[in-house]
C-alpha cells in the first residue's frame, strides 16, 4: 500500500490513474462528482454543509465508505475496508457506468433547454427569484432569526450592567 501526499495534485488525472485504489475526500461537490463518474471508490469525511449529503448519497449506491470526522478510533478499520472490499470498487464503476450511458447527456439537457428559452422566451414560472423584493433578495429576514437572540442577550445584559452601575451611582450619591 503507498500513501502519497502532495500540495498540488491534479485530481482528475489522479482519479484517472488505475492504480489509485481508493480516494479519500472531504465530498464536496467536485471531488464527488469526478469520482462517481470515474468509479472510484472513496473514504468520504464530510465537514459541513452539503458534503454530508453527499458521502450519505453515495454510501446509498455503496461505493463509498461514509467516516465521521469525530471517530478516529476506527480509522485504521474504515481504510482497511475501503481498499480490501472489493464491494466498494464494484459498486461505484457500476454507478459510473450508469451514469455514463444516460440516454440523455446533461450537456444535450442544458443546450436543449437553453434553444427553448431563446425560441420561446423565458416562463414566469421559470424566473421566480428575479422579483423578489429587498429583504428576501439580501437575506435579511435570515439574518434576523439567526442574530435577534444574540441581540436580545446583548440588550438583557447592557441593561443589567446599566442598573448595576446606575445602583452603586445611586448608593454613592446617597452615603454624601
Amino acid at each position: 500500500m503507498l500513501l502519497s501526499f502532495g500540495n498540488m495534485v491534479p485530481q482528475t488525472a489522479l482519479l484517472n490513474d488505475p492504480r489509485l485504489s481508493a480516494f479519500l475526500t472531504h465530498g464536496g461537490l467536485g471531488s464527488t462528482t469526478e469520482l462517481t463518474f470515474l468509479g472510484k471508490p472513496a473514504l468520504m469525511v464530510p465537514i459541513f454543509t452539503d458534503q454530508e449529503r453527499n458521502a450519505n448519497m453515495l454510501a446509498r449506491h455503496g461505493g463509498v465508505r461514509v467516516f465521521q470526522k469525530n471517530d478516529l478510533k476506527n480509522v485504521k478499520a474504515a481504510v482497511y475496508d475501503i481498499l480490501f472490499n472489493k464491494k466498494y470498487l464494484e459498486h461505484s464503476q457500476k454507478l459510473a457506468e450508469i451514469l455514463n450511458n444516460q440516454p440523455t447527456h446533461p450537456k444535450d439537457q442544458v443546450v436543449k433547454y437553453v434553444e427553448f428559452v431563446r425560441k420561446f422566451g423565458p416562463f414566469p414560472k421559470m424566473n421566480s427569484g428575479r422579483n423578489i423584493g429587498f429583504i428576501q433578495k439580501n437575506l435579511i429576514d435570515v439574518f434576523f432569526v439567526l442574530y435577534a437572540p444574540y441581540f436580545g442577550y446583548f440588550v438583557f445584559l447592557s441593561l443589567v450592567f446599566w442598573l448595576v452601575k446606575a445602583e452603586v451611582v445611586y448608593r454613592k450619591v446617597k452615603e454624601l
